[in-house]
């Protein structure tokens, strides 16, 4: 069986589904293709950032089954990693239930849920590590004639990661034939029912 993790676009995915269902609101990556697409009038939105992928302890060497038959063993690099989450939510409302800190406090706090766990976290072997404070931006932006307030808040999360040497494929040794020689101090073998002759070790 192929020792892997979920690889990290969907882990990222996971993390900004969690981050919709804490806020309620529409959560994506700035930087993406979607960037822009959630701006709404008169709702709140979020828009995240990948900010720092920091290693954590040693990562460790495994051997596992490939999916070539030709040949059946892999070599897989795993570690944990230290995801930087950025989320900045907007919103253009002044009204409290509406404004992006309301929203900000919202996934501070929910995010912490057992069903946040089990559903978004757990199988895409992340985990939260932990969740900064909220910052309510005093700056404010104009669009459309409308003030746009912004909160943020910064959560890092652990992430097993992994990797496959696409090269670094090899094969089991499934048995091995040994034969011995063995001799006393003088030189002069052992006699034969002391050594091994072509004996086949599966």
């Amino acid at each position: 069986m192929r020792m892997r993790a979920p690889d990290l676009p969907e882990q990222l995915t996971a993390i900004s589904e969690l981050f919709t269902w804490a806020t309620g609101a529409d959560c994506i990556y700035i930087d993406t293709n979607h960037g822009g697409d959630v701006r709404e009038a008169n709702r709140v939105w979020g828009e995240l950032r990948l900010r720092s992928i920091k290693p954590v302890g040693t990562d460790q060497l495994l051997y596992t089954d490939s999916d070539t038959p030709e040949a059946p063993m892999a070599v897989v690099i795993s570690g944990l990693r230290l995801l930087g989450i950025q989320l900045t939510l907007k919103s253009r409302s002044q009204e409290f239930t509406d404004a992006a800190y309301y929203a900000a406090l919202k996934a501070q706090t929910k995010i912490k849920y057992p069903y946040a766990i089990e559903k978004y976290l757990k199988p895409y072997q992340l985990s939260l590590a932990s969740a900064a404070e909220v910052i309510n931006m005093s700056d404010m932006t104009i669009f459309d004639d409308r003030q746009e307030d912004n909160s943020v808040i910064e959560v890092t999360f652990n992430a097993v990661v992994t990797d496959t040497d696409a090269a670094a494929y090899g094969y089991y040794i499934e048995q091995a034939e040994l034969s011995s020689d063995y001799k006393k101090l003088t030189g002069v073998s052992l006699p034969p029912v002391l050594q091994v002759n072509s004996e086949v070790i599966p």
